[in-house]
């Protein structure tokens, strides 16, 4: 794992393991998600550009997390369009 994936995983797992989603709810949970938008949003816009946008999800997932990615979906990538709300 390189340096950045790294700290993207670092601060990912201190977000979901050290974030309060019961109790606060709402406010905390929200920040979360707003953190995940940017993210992919960004991986969208940087990373996986040269990818038209309804074929990048894989791209994108493994931007988001690479360690998500491997753990998910190396053995079984998404197909081109497909969507998995299971995984």
């Amino acid at each position: 794992m390189n340096k950045s994936g790294l700290i993207i995983f670092t601060i990912l797992f201190v977000l979901f393991f050290f974030t309060e989603v019961e109790g606060q709810g709402k406010k905390k949970q929200g920040k979360f998600d707003k953190f995940q938008r940017k993210r992919k949003d960004e991986c969208t816009q940087k990373v996986c550009v040269h990818i038209p946008k309804d074929l990048n999800d894989n791209c994108v997932n493994q931007c988001f997390s690479i360690t998500c990615f491997d753990k998910f979906y190396r053995e079984s990538p998404l197909e081109d369009g497909e969507y998995d709300a299971k995984r």
